[in-house]
């Protein structure tokens, strides 16, 4: 069974993974990558319940600001420095499952960052470097 991601869906992942990764001097933020490799591919490797549940968890930080950080507005109606406040008390906050939530988004992050052409797993560092 495949539901695909609603474009609103996409971007709101796309937002939460922009406030995780916001780049660094010499770094590309996320938001400046385009994502749509990452998101078919998603869509083709990842088992059911981790579209279920990823899905879900989008859905649930989306709309978690008044309870993390007391705003009556959606992450996405968030600035970006309250959006980095969100991430940041999110990460902290009492209810475990809030907290996995940021966790499982950060490594999701990871995989969005590094992925495709940029970073061979299969090619030892040193012919990375060249």
């Amino acid at each position: 069974m495949h539901i695909p991601w609603t474009r609103t869906e996409r971007r709101w992942l796309d937002e939460l993974l922009a406030a995780i990764v916001p780049g660094a001097p010499g770094a590309p933020a996320m938001r400046d990558l385009d994502l749509a490799d990452f998101h078919a591919r998603l869509d083709e490797v990842a088992p059911l319940p981790l579209r279920v549940l990823l899905r879900a968890g989008v859905w649930g930080l989306e709309l978690a600001p008044p309870l993390v950080v007391g705003r009556l507005r959606t992450f996405s109606q968030l600035d970006a420095t309250e959006r980095d406040a969100f991430v940041r008390a999110a990460a902290r906050h009492r209810a475990y499952p809030i907290r996995q939530l940021v966790e499982t988004l950060k490594l999701l992050a990871c995989f969005a960052y590094f992925r495709g052409d940029r970073i061979d797993p299969s090619k030892p560092l040193e012919s990375r470097r060249s």
